[in-house]
């Protein structure tokens, strides 16, 4: 993992958060984390913390968030609305979504 001019993880910022729920090991969930990384990496006025969480390890969590399906990206607080399933390849929705 690379890091940024502060030290933290690429990707990791103060403010604007997302969850990214994902079955490891999945094709999709694969695609889905890389297309992301990609989006955030070629827009920096979106940058965002990215919390990528494995639903066969963290399945209450997963259950609580409402994720009935992954590759599944939720912008956190969850009652904003704002949510996305699939490989996350619509860069329009994702600009949407990180609005």
């Amino acid at each position: 993992m690379t890091s940024d001019d502060h030290g933290r993880p690429k990707n990791q910022v103060d403010g604007r958060q997302v969850r990214l729920f994902v079955m490891r090991g999945s094709a999709n969930s694969r695609l889905a984390e890389r297309n992301l990384r990609a989006f955030l990496d070629q827009h920096p006025e979106f940058a965002t913390n990215v919390e990528v969480v494995d639903v066969a390890e963290r399945p209450a969590e997963a259950l609580s968030a409402g994720v009935y399906v992954t590759p599944m990206l939720i912008r956190v607080p969850a009652d904003c609305g704002r949510v996305a399933v699939g490989t996350l390849d619509n860069t329009a929705i994702l600009s949407e979504i990180l609005a």
